[in-house]
């Protein structure tokens, strides 16, 4: 039996790998706010901030960190956090819209 031309990158187009991208690269919305509500005035360390949250999976708490400095909702100077202006949700929510579509998945996804 011949088999059909396997093109390399194949796996990618699938929707179950755009929504692990997805859920990557976008955590919820309730990850960044719960890490927002460890941050106090005074800076802390990520890695304090880090132990607080133990049952995230391997990698979360990183980009969770990093989308919330990217976004505005944490200042990171020196490996040490603090509160940042309270604007970011809507720059956040936003990019996951246009994520989203990009990796052509319209449906809304559920969130573990």
């Amino acid at each position: 039996m011949e088999s059909q031309p396997h093109h390399p990158d194949a796996f990618l187009r699938g929707p179950p790998y755009a929504i692990l991208l997805l859920r990557r690269d976008y955590p919820a919305l309730s990850f960044l706010e719960a890490l927002v509500g460890l941050l106090a005035a005074e800076p802390a360390r990520e890695a304090r901030l880090s132990e607080e949250r133990p049952g995230w999976k391997h990698g979360r708490f990183d980009k969770v960190l990093e989308k919330l400095w990217i976004h505005g909702g944490a200042l990171v100077i020196s490996r040490r956090c603090q509160p940042g202006h309270d604007h970011w949700r809507e720059s956040y929510v936003d990019p996951e819209r246009q994520k989203q579509q990009q990796l052509g998945s319209h449906a809304p996804l559920r969130r573990n």
